[in-house]
């Protein structure tokens, strides 16, 4: 966790709550997770195998292992990793091919050299307790770039990362190629988007339309642009939140899990994207702004050459 994270969450701690005409605003939490070794969750996922299954794990300074929850924070069982090493995880994703990716990505001081991507199999955490790394998939950014990053996501056989901007209002979206396990490479730039904060976590829904982007104010909801793997370039819509130091976001059918690094669990109901007008003044949406489809700047050279 960053400097700027840690004045952001003793901020909103020493702001109180908010008036009652500001729903929006420091959220209530729905749940706790029981187990107490979740300390710092800063990663979130659904399993698509195991019915009612959701994986997190904490981030920086915990050992290499991951927790089974059910949406209500109780514990099914932890799975420890062999193989792997828990630098800073900063989130996980989940294939349709019964394998997690746990993403050790995060680098507060833009210095790493080790950064990489671990990939699983889902095991099933009421009878397993041990699970080997199938494939570890290092990488490193293009030449003058170091960015910190903390969310991830699968996507079409690869690993889509969004960087965690500093100083600036928004996020990078690059790839990292799973053909070629064990080889280093340069992760290639796809697009960005301006985002109002800090991007904490990422997740796209199973269906493959719709990406969750969690910041530490917001929630971004961005619709899959036609012909373009470049998923911030579609419609999208953001939601504010204020929920402590939000670091993990998961897809629960239509709605969304988020969790904190206080141990609290907050779900959320999206309205669509294409609600009209009429509808987004009312309930939910009347706490969301829409905003046009970013320019997609798949094809433009990146914005540091």
């Amino acid at each position: 966790m960053s400097r700027a994270a840690r004045l952001l969450t003793l901020f909103l701690l020493l702001a109180g709550p908010a008036s009652s005409g500001s729903a929006s605003f420091f959220e209530a939490p729905d749940a706790h997770f029981e187990e107490a070794a979740i300390n710092e969750s800063s990663g979130l996922v659904k399993s698509r195998r195991l019915n009612g299954v959701f994986w997190t794990h904490n981030d920086s300074g915990d050992r290499p292992r991951i927790f089974a929850v059910t949406r209500e924070g109780r514990s099914i069982g932890t799975v420890e990793i062999a193989g792997a090493r828990n630098v800073d995880w900063e989130d996980i994703a989940i294939d349709d091919a019964g394998f997690l990716y746990l993403c050790d990505i995060g680098d507060n001081r833009n210095r790493r050299t080790d950064l990489v991507v671990y990939r699983v199999p889902e095991v099933d955490p009421h009878r397993v307790r041990t699970a080997a790394v199938a494939a570890r998939f290092p990488f490193r950014y293009p030449p003058l770039r170091s960015p910190d990053a903390e969310a991830c996501y699968f996507s079409n056989g690869a690993i889509y990362i969004l960087t965690k901007e500093h100083g600036v209002d928004e996020t990078t979206l690059f790839r990292l190629d799973l053909s070629h396990p064990g080889q280093e490479q340069i992760v290639t730039f796809v697009g960005k988007a301006e985002i109002d904060n800090l991007v904490t976590a990422a997740d796209l829904s199973p269906d493959g339309l719709r990406l969750a982007v969690l910041t530490y104010t917001s929630i971004y909801l961005f619709r899959k642009p036609d012909g373009s793997e470049n998923d911030l370039a579609g419609e999208h819509r953001r939601f504010p939140l204020i929920f402590g130091q939000a670091e993990a976001i998961a897809w629960d059918d239509d709605d969304l899990i988020i969790t904190n690094e206080s141990g609290e669990i907050l779900r959320r109901s999206i309205p669509p994207l294409n609600v009209d007008q009429t509808a987004a003044e009312s309930g939910a949406a009347s706490r969301s702004s829409i905003g046009p489809a970013n320019k997609d700047t798949t094809s433009m050279a990146p914005p540091w050459k």
